[in-house]
């Protein structure tokens, strides 16, 4: 059994076919073109041509924004609603004749996590994904949580006071994109990191204060949901003194609270690229799968 696992991010589109264990094969992508999106559904119908021959059992959509898998929309608070949310989903449904599942990437990011990746086995789960924005999601009891109004787990919207006084959202101070901001425009997270280790005082300043903020994230987390696990992903989890670095913030912060009672487990995410392409099969598998949680 084969699924076509298609995930639509602002600057990319991946395609790739996966199967019941999680594996990916028969992968493709092209630009998703924001300023062309009116474009978008006839360039999708042309890459999905060279599937025509596989032997799909149903089609699976991660996408960036909120996704309805009720409404069978994608794309809600991004340009992709208006331009083709409302309507792709169901012209793949009406022209393959084949099931479709839509889900936000922060969600099939998670799930695919915990389906075959570093959440295998854990029942409470938080992913922390830091790019040029933070997002995330929340697992409970083994299933996505996804809150009233879908929110669950964008917790780049969580405040911090700034020096002047003011308030922020993390997005904007504790990003990837944030350190940019905070060190010179014309580097890269990459950059700022490789410059910390050779002990530069700006970058060493930049980066205390990114992992300050990610430790006190994940502090706050486990009190508020008391996860098994806390993963980070994302382009920052590429950098390989990741977890030592949080874990000795958390530590320098517990060490100054006598009543703290548990330090979070923190780990990386297993998947990279392919965590959308493997989550979206997920849920759509917790839909339409005849072995539902398997």
């Amino acid at each position: 059994m084969q699924l076509l696992a298609i995930d639509i991010g602002g600057t990319n589109v991946k395609l790739g076919l996966v199967d019941e264990q999680g594996q990916v094969s028969h992968q493709t992508h092209f630009p998703t073109l924001m300023h062309e999106l009116e474009t978008f559904e006839s360039r999708l119908l042309n890459h999905l041509e060279i599937y025509a021959k596989d032997s799909i059992r149903g089609i699976a959509i991660s996408c960036t924004g909120l996704a309805s898998q009720e409404n069978l929309t994608i794309g809600e608070g991004n340009p992709i609603l208006e331009a083709f949310g409302r309507t792709m989903p169901q012209l793949l449904m009406n022209q393959y004749k084949l099931p479709v599942s839509v889900e936000n990437d922060g969600n099939c990011s998670i799930l695919a996590e915990h389906w075959v990746g570093a959440a295998k086995g854990y029942q409470n789960v938080i992913s922390i994904v830091i790019g040029t924005s933070i997002g995330g999601a929340v697992i409970i009891n083994d299933q996505l949580y996804k809150g009233n109004h879908l929110l669950a787990g964008e917790f780049g919207y969580s405040l911090f006071k700034q020096s002047n006084q003011q308030w922020e959202i993390w997005s904007i101070v504790g990003s990837t994109q944030g350190m940019v901001n905070q060190f010179n425009h014309h580097t890269s997270g990459i950059e700022i990191f490789q410059q910390y280790h050779q002990r530069n005082p700006e970058a060493i300043k930049v980066v205390e204060d990114f992992f300050e903020k990610l430790a006190v994230q994940c502090y706050n987390l486990q009190y508020i949901l008391d996860p098994d696990v806390i993963l980070i992903g994302g382009g920052v989890s590429e950098e390989p003194a990741l977890i030592p670095l949080v874990e000795n913030k958390i530590k320098e912060i517990i060490d100054k609270i006598p009543s703290n009672v548990i330090i979070p487990k923190i780990a990386r995410c297993h998947f990279g690229n392919n965590a959308n392409l493997i989550g979206a099969s997920k849920h759509w598998l917790n839909i339409y799968g005849k072995n539902k949680g398997e």
